[in-house]
């Protein structure tokens, strides 16, 4: 039987493996909460801007028709559906710039939010439908994400998005 010596540089190695998976781990960690706060900053400003354009679509219809807008009928979803164009055109401009991958990660959450959020409100009166086409949505994405290879950020603000409207939606929390 043989005895094998210990060599001193299998625990440098050992320990030096084990210190840059810490530091891309604390890395990862970090890039996730960027992506986080970002997108949370860059979904407020959205659902302000969405807030703005509502008011001014509701100023404009009530000073051609000189009465107040009746939010039944076609107006609101023309409304939202002005609204969703724009965020889409503004994202999709920010997501050609050339930016870190947290960043655009980060702007991947506002269309995404954006859109389930759409979704839940045309498809209010049918829950089971709106949770549908919400998964499907996200899967769909997430599908795409990996099928492209795409960063695991990306997949992490899909995720987080998915799981953070669900569970607003299920806690009743309105925006």
């Amino acid at each position: 039987m043989m005895i094998r010596e210990e060599d001193p540089m299998d625990d440098k190695e050992t320990n030096a493996n084990k210190e840059s998976e810490n530091k891309k781990f604390t890395k990862d960690l970090l890039m996730a909460i960027l992506v986080t706060a970002v997108g949370f900053v860059l979904l407020n400003l959205t659902f302000m801007f969405y807030a703005g354009v509502h008011n001014l679509v509701s100023k404009l219809i009530r000073s051609m028709m000189h009465e107040e807008p009746q939010m039944e009928g076609y107006t609101p979803y023309v409304i939202h559906g002005v609204c969703t164009l724009a965020v889409f055109l503004v994202s999709w401009l920010a997501s050609r710039l050339k930016l870190h991958v947290a960043l655009r990660a980060a702007i991947l959450m506002v269309p995404l939010a954006t859109s389930l959020v759409v979704i839940g409100i045309f498809f209010y009166e049918i829950p089971a439908l709106a949770y549908a086409l919400g998964a499907a949505v996200c899967l769909s994405l997430l599908g795409w994400l990996y099928w492209k290879k795409k960063h695991w950020l990306y997949m992490y603000s899909v995720v987080f998005v998915g799981i953070a409207i669900l569970l607003m939606n299920l806690f009743g929390v309105e925006i």
